[in-house]
């Protein structure tokens, strides 16, 4: 059984992602570090919690060039990138402008979500469930039994795919705004059940097999008693 809903997003997460490079490693951290720090700085101001933001990456690594198959260290790249929760969509593309413009220079994504999407997905598992069971007794009537119980359920529930814009490298242009269109996500639940069937009526009530009379073709009949002898004079 399956049962599905469209619903408009009301809140987000988005993943800020900076990338510094330098000659040195401490250079190429601190670098990194402070692009990171003005992004929180330019959210904050922009209204948003500090309880709503967390750090999720942070990676810091050499960067070789090869010359005649030979390595050569010639810098450290340093990368780290920040989440965002928000339920205010409408001032979503104001928090990628406010990001970029303080020196975020990716997006690792950005997934949409429904605050009532538990409570929704229960309702649907209901109905999923109530589809299949509807399913199975039609089924079962066409083959001329009843549904008597379920063997097994799964629910084999797909979550909600997330917009996945992974390392998205751009230039912020000074003119541009970020354009984000919510548009409508799908809630599904998905139940996998087997029932067990059996005859509409008992075995009882069915005729017993009729057995054919015997037609006397390729039959051998009985053969005729034959009195015992007797003895004269016994």
């Amino acid at each position: 059984g399956v049962a599905t809903r469209n619903v408009v997003p009301d809140q987000a997460t988005i993943d800020f992602g900076v990338r510094q490079e330098a000659a040195s490693a401490q250079a190429a951290f601190d670098s990194a570090q402070f692009v990171l720090s003005t992004v929180v700085t330019a959210l904050k101001a922009n209204d948003v919690p500090e309880e709503a933001m967390r750090t999720t990456g942070l990676t810091l690594r050499p960067v070789y060039r090869y010359d005649e198959n030979e390595p050569k260290l010639v810098g450290y790249v340093a990368e780290g990138s920040i989440r965002v929760e928000t339920q205010d969509l409408r001032r979503l593309a104001t928090l990628i402008d406010a990001a970029v413009a303080a020196g975020a220079n990716r997006i690792e994504s950005l997934r949409y979500g429904f605050s009532g999407e538990e409570a929704l997905r229960e309702d649907l598992l209901t109905e999923a469930a109530s589809q299949a069971r509807a399913k199975a007794e039609r089924i079962a009537a066409a083959l001329g039994q009843k549904v008597k119980s379920v063997a097994r359920v799964q629910e084999s529930t797909v979550r909600p795919m997330a917009l996945q814009r992974a390392s998205v490298a751009f230039e912020a242009a000074a003119d541009a705004s970020a354009v984000v269109l919510p548009g409508t996500m799908s809630i599904e639940a998905r139940i996998d059940v087997e029932f067990i069937l059996a005859p509409e009526k008992p075995a009882a009530d069915f005729p017993a097999e009729a057995v054919p009379a015997p037609t006397g073709e390729g039959t051998q009949a009985p053969a005729a008693t034959q009195p015992a002898p007797t003895s004269d004079g016994a």
